[in-house]
């Protein structure tokens, strides 16, 4: 296994993005706004024909910068391992799960500093709900959710604009994990929770 990777600053000019990339680069703003606090942490990852497998974003932001060179790093893979990577890459960074406790504790610390939040790259309203996370609160409200319930299973339904609740309720579902020694899951716990509620 080669784990080696060589990192050269070359010019924007000479990176080509790929034209079929089925990610939709909707944090540009973000990303830029990132590169220009912290430098680059990633740098673009290309094939050998220069075209961009992994760092669309981070060149469009680039771009936006008015950047002239750019970290880049040259994969020698076939083309079913680099079309692969493109997928694999942007399937990766959507499994991550946060445990927002910890996640709110983070964020007060950093406004504690008078630090920009938005430089997190959590919107404004996201912000405002992690900030209102009451750690020293376990109690589970589950009364005002929406339940659906067939023979076999019974669900919390979330639609999109419950995003901020869904998040409070992860939160809350892994505090509960944290302190419940005979429950191993965010899945064991709402099963548990659901089926002791009142009125579901």
């Amino acid at each position: 296994m080669n784990i080696e990777m060589q990192v050269k600053m070359r010019p924007i000019s000479e990176l080509i993005p790929f034209e079929k990339n089925p990610r939709k680069n909707q944090k540009v703003g973000k990303i830029a706004q990132s590169i220009k606090e912290y430098g680059f942490t990633q740098p673009i990852v290309v094939d050998e024909e220069d075209v961009v497998v992994i760092g669309h974003t981070r060149l469009m932001a680039s771009k936006e910068l008015g950047l002239k060179q750019v970290p880049v790093v040259t994969k020698k893979l076939n083309d079913e391992q680099i079309k692969a990577l493109r997928i694999a890459d942007n399937r990766l960074n959507e499994d991550s799960e946060w445990d927002y406790f910890l996640l709110g504790d983070e964020l007060k610390e950093l406004l504690d500093l008078q630090f920009d939040l938005e430089l997190t790259g959590f919107e404004k309203t996201e912000l405002e709900n992690l900030l209102d996370f009451d750690t020293e609160n376990d109690d589970l409200q589950f009364n005002d959710l929406v339940v659906e319930q067939d023979k076999y299973t019974k669900s919390i339904v979330f639609s999109y604009e419950d995003l901020d609740k869904y998040q409070h309720v992860v939160g809350l579902l892994n505090k509960y994990v944290d302190n419940h020694s005979d429950v191993n899951s965010n899945e064991q716990a709402l099963e548990k929770l659901l089926n002791t509620n009142q009125g579901m």
